[in-house]
């Protein structure tokens, strides 16, 4: 015979998230990137390094500065210490963002509602 099993069942509802980081990829050494504008990357490798997650080479160069911020921040906070961050040198991050095509990446997780924006 079999019993009753009652359980509450648990919603989790998560916080939004955000954050931005400014990358640029090709072919290049990290190493010169860095030297060019002074700054270190949140997260850089090499083309022909070996990916932790997937074990396979990488097949461009990245390097990454990411936001300071926790990602319970304001999206606009995030963009905002991005761009602190590439203000020490604009000039030497002009020239990388036209010969590598520089992106700065904007990230919302919107779990509840809207998506939701506003730049001022």
């Amino acid at each position: 015979m079999l019993g009753r099993y009652n359980a509450e069942l648990t919603i989790m509802v998560h916080d939004d998230e955000h954050y931005a980081y400014f990358k640029i990829s090709g072919d290049f050494d990290p190493a010169e990137i860095t030297a060019r504008v002074g700054v270190q990357p949140s997260e850089s490798w090499k083309r022909g390094d070996i990916c932790p997650k997937r074990q396979v080479e990488r097949t461009f160069s990245r390097w990454r500065l990411n936001s300071r911020l926790g990602r319970d921040q304001a999206l606009e906070e995030h963009v905002r210490d991005v761009l602190a961050q590439l203000g020490v040198n604009p000039e030497g991050f002009r020239t990388l963002s036209s010969e590598f095509a520089g992106c700065m990446q904007l990230v919302g997780l919107f779990r509840e509602g809207y998506p939701r924006l506003h730049f001022d």
